[in-house]
């Protein structure tokens, strides 16, 4: 009677498994590109004036952000509103101190009356002080 020897499960060389890796690495891919794409869908998109003596504002947490559009629209910290609403509100959070001020943010190509339009509105309601952004040109 002759018997088989069966082979051990340890002798068999298998290779490595690879499937935990390839796993790791696409959950690591999926949460790359979904942590890129929430990061930045609530940034406006304005192409900033270009300036050669650019700084960065100091406390950037407690300054109100005014941005308008090339398509003359105004956003206050990122939400669409009416100029009237948007200098009712900026007022009221300088004037209660919860904001240190107002940072203008412009598109390059937006037309200068909504600036001017802007500027007017603020000093009309007593808002003179505020920080133009731009942007570090380049050389």
């Amino acid at each position: 009677m002759l018997y088989r020897r069966r082979p051990s499960r340890w002798a068999q060389d298998e290779g490595i498994n690879l499937t935990p890796l390839l796993d790791m690495i696409f959950n690591l891919i999926f949460f790359f590109i979904l942590a890129t794409t929430i990061g930045h869908s609530s940034r406006i998109a304005v192409d900033l004036p270009k300036s050669s003596t650019d700084k960065p504002a100091a406390v950037e947490q407690e300054i109100l952000v005014v941005t308008v559009t090339k398509d003359h629209q105004y956003f206050l910290d990122g939400v669409q509103m009416p100029l009237d609403e948007l200098v009712r509100q900026s007022k009221e959070a300088v004037d209660s101190g919860r904001a240190l001020g107002v940072s203008l943010r412009g598109d390059s190509e937006a037309p200068w009356q909504a600036m001017y339009t802007l500027f007017e509105e603020f000093s009309k309601n007593g808002l003179s002080k505020f920080l133009l952004d731009s942007e570090r040109a380049r050389q």
